[in-house]
């Protein structure tokens, strides 16, 4: 109310409105087509992540710069009730439509 400017999170934003809106899913979108376990190699993109698993690439340090509060904030979804939480490119013609028919991106579930 004063005046102040707030730098917020994008995916953190998203994440906090799921969970107040207790949804089924949340899609994020982003500028690469899923998760990858090496970034240069189209081939490594992971189709499919438990919590667990996330969790554990997540401390093991295979994320980096700008996916990590994107993977942290699936974590915490995850964490809080959300069954799923898919990451799709914004670069792909119909990439939300074929993420949340498992065709494209990542799916991360508990």
């Amino acid at each position: 109310p004063g005046g102040q400017i707030l730098n917020i999170n994008a995916d953190t934003l998203a994440a906090e409105l799921a969970l107040a809106l207790s949804v089924d899913c949340l899609v994020s979108v982003s500028d690469v087509y899923g998760l990858y376990l090496d970034l240069g190699d189209p081939s490594s993109l992971i189709s499919r992540l438990s919590l667990d698993e996330a969790r554990r690439l997540l401390s093991s340090g295979t994320f980096n710069e700008g996916m990590i509060p994107k993977i942290e904030n699936a974590v915490r979804v995850l964490e809080r009730g959300i069954p799923r939480y898919h990451l799709v490119s914004g670069l792909s013609r119909d990439g939300i439509l074929k993420t949340l028919e498992g065709r494209a991106g990542t799916v991360l579930s508990a």
